[in-house]
Order: C-alpha cells, then sequence, then structure tokens
C-alpha cells in the first residue's frame, strides 16, 4: 500500500484507537458522494457513476455502498463509488483523468435513459401563468401551444403537452 497521511510522530505517546497513518491499498480510491434523500430510492448497489475530475477528466466507477442513515441537518445520505486505482504522475496517458486521495471530484449515476422532446430553454416563454412554445405549422403560421416543463439538461428542457398533439 501507499500511505496517504502520517498523523504520527516520532516520540509522541497515542492513545488507543488513535490513526496513526492512512494507507491506500492496492491503489484503491472511493469517492464519496452525498445525495439528496428524494434521489436515494433511484440508487442501487452496483450501478454505474461518472466521476469528473478538476482536470476536466472522467472515471467510471461502481456504486459499493449506500449509507443506512440520512443526515437529519442537510437531508442527504452518503453514497460510496468504488474507482479505478491511483495512476501515478506521468503514467497516464495524455488526457487520462489522474485520480488522487484528498481531490473533489464531481460525478453523475446513470439511472435510466428514455426518449424526450426538447427545445432550448430559452424558447419557453411563460405567458398567464402557463409555459408555452411558439409552433411553425405546415402553412407557415405560427401557433403558441401550452406546455409543462420536465427534465433538464444543459440548456436543454423537456416539453410534454399540447406540444405534441396537432391542432
Amino acid at each position: 500500500g501507499v500511505i496517504s497521511a502520517r498523523t504520527a510522530t516520532v516520540g509522541s505517546v497515542v492513545g488507543a484507537g488513535t490513526e496513526l497513518f492512512k494507507l491506500i491499498r492496492q491503489g484503491r480510491l472511493e469517492w464519496r458522494a452525498e445525495v439528496g434523500s428524494a434521489e436515494l430510492g433511484r440508487l442501487a448497489v452496483g450501478m454505474p457513476a461518472t466521476v469528473s475530475t478538476p482536470g476536466g477528466g472522467e472515471v467510471q466507477g461502481k456504486l459499493r455502498s449506500i449509507a443506512p442513515s440520512v443526515d437529519p441537518q442537510t437531508r442527504n445520505a452518503l453514497v460510496y463509488v468504488d474507482i479505478p486505482g491511483l495512476l501515478q504522475a506521468g503514467n497516464g496517458a495524455a488526457g487520462e483523468a489522474v485520480v488522487r486521495a484528498g481531490m473533489f471530484a464531481r460525478g453523475e449515476f446513470l439511472i435510466g435513459k428514455s426518449d424526450a422532446l426538447t427545445v432550448p430553454q430559452v424558447a419557453v416563454i411563460p405567458r398567464d401563468g402557463f409555459n408555452t412554445v411558439a409552433v411553425l405549422q405546415p402553412d407557415g403560421r405560427v401557433r403558441l401551444a401550452r406546455v409543462q416543463a420536465g427534465r433538464r439538461l444543459g440548456d436543454r428542457i423537456e416539453v410534454q403537452g399540447e406540444l405534441l398533439t396537432p391542432d
């Protein structure tokens, strides 16, 4: 293993149960993420996760375990994702993600895929308490169609409702 932190000093007297070293066994690392209690039910042990490193690289991992309790203050639970072994400096190919213990990382879980009709967020017009989208008709005229906003991804928004059914 590799010693990643050393809290013991030569000559010091430590009590029972005091941490002396942090050891990374066989280059194994994990991403510890906080997940909101609303999304917790959609996660399952073994599902894939994509972890983004500060350098812009991505590493694929697998959800190892879910904490049995939710923090009452934040309403978040901890989940643990195993990520590939530690890459030594200079060993990774150009553009390959280098993962180190203690790094900040952001990640996503692939919960599921489905087809959806999306439009740019700027195309959704709030009007009279409803969301509307301008739709070009086959005769060249434009009509406003009421829609319900759904999931968002980047600058796109899923729309549902009247837009899907022609007049």
